[in-house]
């Protein structure tokens, strides 16, 4: 939200946008209060007042599509690959490098 207020300052106005496959996060996010939740203290909950306000925008997404279980959990290859993939890496036999193809910072003729 700060880079949404630093842009805003410069005359442009984004949308934020959160992605999360958490079925939870999304129903802890998207009601006012604590609900049936325990054990979460009230200054967490300003998520929900942003929320509200439409300050940012919460959305689903599918766990397949979701880059961030690369850092959060213990996957397969075959289910790493694609978000490797997606974020310019490329899988080759013994590891993973850059995808520089398209990089403007490569320096190769």
């Amino acid at each position: 939200m700060a880079t949404q207020e630093l842009l805003r300052g410069w005359g442009l106005n984004v949308k934020l946008q959160v992605h999360t496959d958490s079925a939870a996060a999304l129903g802890t996010c998207s009601r006012l209060g604590l609900g049936k939740s325990r054990h979460v203290q009230p200054r967490y909950l300003w998520i929900q007042e942003k929320l509200a306000n439409t300050q940012f925008e919460l959305f689903k997404i599918d766990t397949k599509l979701n880059t961030a279980d690369l850092r959060t959990k213990s996957l397969a290859i075959e289910c790493a690959e694609p978000h490797l993939k997606r974020m310019g890496f490329e899988v080759v036999s013994g590891g993973v490098i850059p995808d520089t193809r398209g990089d403007i910072f490569n320096t190769k003729d």
